[in-house]
């Protein structure tokens, strides 16, 4: 049985395709104790989450948070749980964030477009510019989907838009060092996002964490649907090893063809009681 906890959701205040009411509603449902809404680059659904959970009546624990993109061609994501919102320099670097995001969304549709034949739309850009949401590849490999181009976002992933796929733009990103320096000036714990999908193994990742430990980084998000089991159980003592937070979540995005679902993630928490407890204390250390 999974711990009642997911402490890494997406909403349609990024890329997510549920509402904050429906997440709520389904963290409800699935018996959830304990959650984060954790959109790219993204705080402004935060308010309307916790108020969303407030007028649910199932005294589910809120945790604010936000997932950072950063480093080369921004793999490393880092999870700023507990963040502040109203920091004006993390504001004014998520501001010209998604300046650069519409952007590369734009020069990604106009390739694919080329690459496919087909004309697709933009009008889900206009629409996040008006409601100041954040833009990604998750949005253009949805509209891939809906043209039938491909089948799956994971196919839009593997064909157009992953790293080294002839539709994939890089986008300039802050560093790493620097995304976990504006979160701790936010009033957040930085954790590593999916250490799975960095790009590194074995002692090369125990490496990069140990090198973001001395720039700040407080946690490893160890149970992630893209860590196996064994994975999972590699990074748990890589977190104790390096005294670092242990979280888990399911990066729920709502889509269907993903799979995942909110408290979705590889077995084996079994001390997410007191890991939670020790997050909050840490998140209300960060406000003295």
């Amino acid at each position: 049985m999974r711990p009642p906890v997911d402490l890494h959701i997406h909403s349609t205040f990024s890329d997510g395709t549920r509402t904050v009411d429906e997440i709520a509603a389904l963290a409800q449902a699935g018996g959830m104790q304990v959650i984060t809404l954790t959109d790219h680059d993204n705080t402004n659904g935060l308010k309307p989450m916790a108020e969303a959970l407030l007028q649910s009546g199932s005294g589910i624990r809120f945790i604010p948070g936000i997932e950072l993109s950063s480093g080369e061609n921004g793999l490393t994501h880092i999870l700023g749980l507990g963040v502040g919102d109203q920091s004006q320099p993390l504001q004014d670097q998520l501001t010209a964030l998604r300046r650069k995001r519409v952007e590369r969304t734009r020069k990604t549709i106009a390739e694919l477009n080329r690459l496919t034949g087909v004309t697709l739309s933009e009008s889900f850009l206009e629409e996040a510019d008006v409601q100041d949401h954040a833009i990604g590849r998750l949005h253009v490999a949805r509209q891939l989907v809906a043209w039938q181009i491909v089948r799956t976002v994971e196919e839009a992933f593997s064909k157009y838009l992953g790293l080294g796929k002839p539709a994939f733009i890089p986008l300039e990103h802050i560093s790493t060092e620097a995304a976990i320096d504006t979160l701790r000036k936010s009033c957040a714990v930085p954790v590593l996002a999916h250490p799975m999908r960095t790009g590194f193994r074995g002692a090369e990742l125990e490496h990069l964490i140990v090198h973001l430990k001395d720039a700040g980084l407080r946690g490893l998000e160890v149970f992630h649907p893209s860590a196996s089991r064994e994975d999972a159980q590699w990074l748990y003592g890589l977190a104790r090893k390096h005294q670092l937070l242990v979280t888990g979540g399911s990066d729920y995005h709502g889509d269907r063809s993903m799979r995942t679902k909110i408290g979705e993630y590889p077995a084996g928490w079994i001390t997410w009681q007191q890991d939670v407890e020790t997050l909050q204390e840490a998140i209300n250390d960060t406000d003295l």
